[in-house]
């Protein structure tokens, strides 16, 4: 409980736990890392923007979701994952999606949808791991 293997025989690696961010310079914190990992896509900022951290260090990795519309058909959207080099390949992007997902499922989301760059396979893997399907491809 609570460690995971990291593909080495007899090695394993505690796995970081995901934890929702709401003090205001954590939430600072994940602005300036997005920016960097993320260049040239805005922010994805608002009210409704819920961010969530690993093991309370946004330089760990942070990904973030938003609930869309009015019951019954709300929505819930995916939006930003990143994992620092070193952790990722360790299952914490599959574990960061489940966690979104039940948080969304909690505040009345009949689905859930999301996006990824087309050239990034990683991330498209463990989002259909996750039970999401590809709809379409831009840019």
């Amino acid at each position: 409980h609570g460690a995971a293997r990291d593909g080495r025989k007899g090695s394993s690696v505690r796995q970081p736990k995901i934890k929702l961010a709401t003090a205001p310079d954590q939430i600072e914190e994940i602005r300036e890392l997005d920016a960097r990992a993320f260049e040239q896509a805005p922010f994805p900022d608002g009210p409704a923007v819920v961010w969530w951290t690993l093991d309370s260090d946004p330089e760990l990795g942070y990904c973030g979701a938003e609930v869309r519309g009015p019951i019954p058909a709300r929505s819930l959207h995916l939006v930003r994952a990143w994992i620092s080099p070193e952790l990722r390949g360790q299952g914490i992007q599959a574990r960061m999606v489940r966690t979104r997902l039940r948080w969304g499922r909690a505040a009345g989301c009949a689905r859930a949808e999301t996006y990824t760059w087309h050239d990034n396979a990683p991330s498209m893997r463990t989002l259909c791991g996750c039970g999401f399907r590809v709809l379409g491809a831009h840019g």
